[in-house]
């Protein structure tokens, strides 16, 4: 809002005179200056645990699955052509991207819940075991 302490003081004394039409003499630097910090920090603390528990109970946008995968047995033509498959190449996209997920390192990938199913169906058609984990995302 842009006002200053005295400013806002002014107002909050002008509005509680029209509302109890009544006149009061106290002046602003009269005024008893209340310094109480744990309670601005509660109510802070209390805001962003209910923000927590909202995004909690957010239906499964914020869920997501860690999937590991081995690429043991392939051959080097067969590698290259499964990340090709996954993550794309030059003017053409992959699985991954179409899915929405990530790559977060070697044989570990970041996948939305809602893209689990087809991205296990991608890894059944080139034969890659898997291990998934579930997770939440938060902010």
């Amino acid at each position: 809002m842009g006002l200053n302490l005295r400013e806002e003081l002014d107002f909050l004394k002008k509005q509680v005179l029209s509302e109890n039409d009544r006149k009061l003499d106290v002046s602003v630097d009269d005024a008893p200056v209340v310094d109480e910090p744990v309670v601005v920090e509660k109510v802070s603390q209390d805001s962003v645990l209910k923000a927590k528990k909202r995004a909690l109970n957010r239906p499964s946008k914020r869920e997501a699955y860690i999937v590991y995968y081995k690429l043991n047995g392939k051959s080097n033509v067969e590698k290259v052509q499964f990340s090709y498959a996954l993550t794309g190449r030059t003017n053409q996209i992959g699985v991954l991207q179409k899915m929405k997920g990530k790559k977060l390192g070697r044989g570990c990938l970041l996948v939305p819940s809602v893209n689990l199913e087809p991205i296990q169906e991608f890894f059944k058609y080139w034969t890659v075991d898997t291990a998934t984990q579930k997770i939440l995302l938060l902010d």
